[in-house]
């Protein structure tokens, strides 16, 4: 059950979120790219598609852990103390789950669960992967490679008449343990 404090926390986050205009840009974004979806076929479409899906997770989560920042900010003056209140944390779990809910079939989903066996069922290689996920800042290597990851895995997925949308990818994941 969560208390007033996390109620108070998340309400106010969400404000100073809202407020930036990166996360205007974000939403303009998801809009954007409502109407698209992957081809499984390698193709640059597709490639281009992956790292606009990498990068608006990656944007997303840089602003969540920038709110939190102000969020202590403003907390501590009100206090008047100074120290950290919470800590601004790597957030890619809560964005790529966030931004799943607007574009499930772009986002995919990473969370201890799939990230593990998604490792597990890869079938890329290792060149193809550091390939993919050297454009992004070291960061977000572990996303863009669990990206990567999933995209493999729905391509033999296709490819064998099974359900290969990210959604149902997240869905053969949670089922592999």
């Amino acid at each position: 059950m969560k208390s007033k404090t996390d109620s108070d926390f998340f309400g106010k986050l969400a404000k100073i979120m809202c407020e930036q205009e990166r996360c205007k840009k974000i939403d303009s974004e998801i809009t954007d790219m409502m109407s698209e979806s992957y081809r499984f076929d390698e193709s640059e479409e597709d490639i281009n598609l992956l790292k606009r899906s990498v990068s608006l997770v990656q944007q997303f989560n840089e602003i969540i852990m920038e709110s939190t920042e102000e969020y202590n900010r403003q907390k501590l003056c009100e206090a008047g103390l100074n120290g950290i209140e919470r800590s601004p944390e790597n957030n890619i779990s809560f964005a790529s789950k966030y931004l799943h809910f607007h574009l499930p079939d772009l986002i995919y989903i990473m969370d201890s669960y799939s990230l593990a066996n998604s490792k597990k069922a890869n079938t890329s290689t290792k060149s193809e992967m550091q390939n993919f996920k050297s454009q992004f800042i070291s960061q977000y290597h572990e996303y863009a490679n669990h990206v990567f990851c999933c995209y493999r895995i729905a391509q033999e997925r296709k490819r064998d008449g099974k359900c290969y949308s990210p959604r149902g990818i997240d869905n053969y994941l949670m089922q592999r343990e």
